[in-house]
């Protein structure tokens, strides 16, 4: 901008500063579910890159700038045991960093991330007040549990009624938040406003929510691709149980276990194939997702998208050697996007919604 290399956490106030306008090629990826990496850590605006997750962006007083590689992938070198309490050390010190000074704090209470957070959070801060949305669904004990949890711990803890609580797209049209590219989280922005209200009725500025886990820790079927190159008993072991699951078709499982295709050429492959009905006897152990459209979107639309996500192939590198970390570092990457957006719509209470 003028010449000088400008940063911000922000694309829509680059481009604004910048006086660039949408990019519509981006912005028409944004209609795909899924969307595969690189394409969908690219800013919807011209003229705006974005730096990538594991690389800081360096600049000096002399306008010189740099981007610096941190952190990559580490080895899988570790223990289930010992793996399991790194994990709780890191978690421990991420809790204490963000309620320590904070002397309530508001805490979702409704399933394994969440309770883990609220746990750590009782040890570091004088007030815990935990709140856990009821669902008419009667399958649904997320309320018995909660209770039980909330007693052991001893922390105060709210039911909301399911008849109190925002149905999906409540509200969205008098949305007013902004965004710096299309975001998803607005159909629900209601019950994120909802958890807000909450939290300053009980005087918390700062809520925990349960973001994280399910990307983080569920072991999606991608990784016996992954296992079978490092330990084809265990993998085969376990895929026995995924077939009989799925009803995969042993002579698919054993294609799929089997391929081969790079990044590259597996990303160009989807590309041609978008919107392409995959059924439920295909396992998906690929490096991504079938690519889904919406009916509606247009056939210039599905051109400029697969135009986009062919030019990505020819350059494209995964997050990992391996389709099982490339996955979940994806998924990895999306619940922090996610975190953001909620971030932002709660703010608006003046709340600052955490994700550990």
């Amino acid at each position: 901008i003028g010449g000088v290399r400008v940063a911000a956490d922000r694309a829509d106030v680059l481009a604004g500063l910048a006086g660039s306008q949408v990019d519509e090629v981006r912005l028409a990826t944004r209609l795909v579910s899924f969307l595969p990496w690189p394409v969908s850590w690219r800013p919807v605006w011209r003229d705006v890159e974005a730096v990538f997750p594991g690389y800081d962006l360096e600049l000096d007083h002399r306008g010189s700038w740099r981007e610096r590689r941190y952190w990559s992938p580490p080895a899988a070198t570790r223990t289930l045991a010992a793996g399991a309490q790194a994990l709780r050390s890191a978690l421990t010190a991420a809790v204490d960093l963000r309620v320590r000074d904070a002397d309530v704090v508001a805490c979702d209470l409704s399933g394994l991330d969440s309770t883990s957070l609220c746990s750590l959070a009782v040890r570091s801060t004088r007030r815990v007040v935990a709140a856990t949305g009821a669902s008419p669904d009667v399958m649904d004990d997320d309320v018995e549990w909660a209770r039980l949890s909330a007693g052991e711990l001893g922390i105060d803890h709210d039911v909301l009624p399911w008849e109190d609580t925002p149905l999906t797209y409540d509200g969205i049209l008098d949305a007013d938040d902004r965004f710096d590219e299309p975001c998803i989280m607005l159909a629900n922005r209601a019950r994120i406003l909802r958890l807000a209200d909450h939290a300053t009725a009980n005087g918390a500025r700062i809520r925990l929510a349960g973001i994280g886990g399910d990307e983080m820790l569920d072991t999606a079927p991608v990784w016996l691709h992954s296992l079978a190159r490092s330990n084809p008993l265990a993998a085969w072991r376990i895929a026995r149980g995924y077939r009989a699951k799925y009803r995969w078709p042993w002579r698919h499982l054993v294609t799929a276990l089997a391929d081969g295709r790079s990044y590259r050429h597996s990303l160009r492959w989807t590309a041609r194939h978008m919107g392409t009905d995959i059924d439920d006897s295909t396992p998906l152990l690929g490096w991504g997702v079938p690519l889904l459209l919406a009916p509606w979107v247009t056939a210039e639309a599905r051109h400029t998208i697969r135009k986009a996500l062919l030019e990505a192939g020819e350059t494209a590198e995964p997050l990992a050697q391996c389709r099982g970390l490339h996955n979940t570092l994806g998924f990895i990457h999306a619940g922090t996007t996610i975190a953001r957006r909620r971030n932002a719509i709660a703010s608006k209470w003046r709340v600052s919604v955490r994700a550990a």
